[in-house]
């Protein structure tokens, strides 16, 4: 069994950004299009880091890898 996940507002209501608007004014459709955006992009695969002479160094170096050998009982 999952416990439940807290969850806490982005904004908490002591933050001066916080803007109270009534319910009437709230379109829970765009809120939920806007949750999911915000998972997607979190989602999403970071951009390749650019690589560098070092990086480009370490990936060339001739390291070969060592065959693991198990002894025979």
């Amino acid at each position: 069994m999952q416990h439940a996940r807290i969850t806490r507002p982005s904004t908490p209501i002591t933050d001066k950004a916080f803007v109270y608007r009534r319910s009437e004014a709230t379109n829970v459709a765009d809120t939920f299009a806007r949750a999911r955006e915000q998972l997607q992009a979190a989602a999403a695969p970071a951009p390749p880091k650019r690589s560098t002479r070092r990086t480009q160094a370490i990936s060339r170096s001739p390291i070969a890898p060592v065959p693991l050998q198990l002894p025979i009982l």
